[in-house]
């Protein structure tokens, strides 16, 4: 939509009672999380990887809010049947936001990031930075634009766009790279207020150590909102080497009990 192409995988189960929804990490393919398709599929769960806008094989230029629309496009030509989702890191705001016009019954939050700026403001402190320079393209220090090494262009960002106005072949590919820091970082997408409201249907999974946000204020948010969150110490880091089968174990729990699918 919008003279983007969006790739997305679409594992369909025979007499289908549910569908479970994919939503990667910033800078990820959902094509590459190890969960239990085959498994969820027997259990009648259709699955279908959504990759948004400049990641895997999707075209076009990343915000939260063409994203959503083109899921919602997705979703809208398929049979109808109760939605369910599974976030990684910004990819549980996708699903928040995606649950604000198009209900899900359930969340699964992986390694969550629900607040952008925090995000990059916990990154520059902590002196891990360096691995989100990585994932914009950034690799070398020596090649890095002075303007990212320190937080301040979030804050005050009037040499953004004079500076880093070009193409960047990151993770996440993009026509204008300040053009994606704007869409993602100013002002930032704040979802801890919206969490309160599905309190519920939500279930967070953070890593024994995270290099990318705060988890331990995740974890003391959850428990204040009566949230159901564990932390796995199986998963080592912040994509979660080392827990992707707890939480695959996890959802065949959840599907095999068919009083979770009403």
């Amino acid at each position: 939509s919008g003279g983007a192409c969006i790739e997305y995988v679409y594992l369909q189960a025979e007499n289908a009672r549910a569908r479970l929804v994919v939503w990667p990490c910033g800078g990820g393919n959902a094509r590459a999380y190890k969960l239990p398709r085959k498994h969820l599929t027997a259990l009648g769960v259709d699955v279908l990887l959504f990759n948004p806008r400049g990641h895997g094989g999707s075209t076009g230029e990343f915000t939260f809010e063409e994203s959503v629309r083109d899921l919602r496009g997705i979703l809208a030509i398929l049979p109808e049947l109760p939605l369910y989702g599974l976030g990684h890191s910004m990819g549980v705001s996708g699903l928040c936001m995606l649950h604000r016009v198009l209900p899900l019954r359930h969340i699964w939050a992986v390694a969550p990031i629900f607040d952008s700026r925090k995000s990059l403001s916990y990154m520059y402190a902590r002196g891990t930075i360096s691995e989100f320079h990585s994932l914009m393209g950034f690799t070398d220090i020596a090649t890095l634009p002075a303007v990212l090494q320190s937080s301040g262009w979030m804050y005050q960002p009037m040499g953004l766009y004079r500076e880093l106005d070009f193409p960047q072949a990151g993770a996440i590919r993009t026509g204008s790279l300040a053009g994606l820091l704007k869409a993602l970082f100013i002002p930032g997408h704040d979802m801890f207020p919206y969490l309160v409201g599905i309190s519920d249907r939500l279930e967070v999974f953070v890593p024994a150590e995270d290099h990318w946000f705060p988890q331990d204020e995740t974890l003391a948010f959850c428990q204040a909102a009566g949230i159901t969150a564990r932390r796995v110490l199986e998963a080592k880091n912040h994509f979660f080497s080392g827990g992707w089968n707890i939480v695959g174990d996890r959802l065949i729990e959840f599907f095999k009990d068919s009083a979770n699918i009403i």
